[in-house]
């Protein structure tokens, strides 16, 4: 999906976490990333870099426990070749 100035990409991820039982849950995954020039500003949309987060959040209530599993790390993608 595309907003004018940024994407947004979304999953699911199947057995993303782990409960001390054994049981597993899913996590939701969303990449979101804008061009962005070799020194980290705002590019153009053909700009060959992409910089923005990579955040998935595990349902409140997994492994009995009311609070929700997220993580969030930045994102860059480079164009190769």
């Amino acid at each position: 999906m595309h907003d004018g100035s940024m994407w947004f990409v979304k999953r699911e991820v199947p057995n993303w976490g782990t409960c001390p039982d054994g049981s597993t849950f899913a996590g939701q995954q969303m990449f979101s990333f804008t061009p962005v020039t070799p020194d980290g500003f705002a590019g153009p949309d053909w700009s060959p870099t992409l910089t923005g987060k990579d955040a998935t959040i595990g349902p409140s209530g997994a492994c009995r426990v009311n609070k929700a599993l997220a993580i969030e790390m930045p994102f860059r993608l480079d164009k190769i070749g």
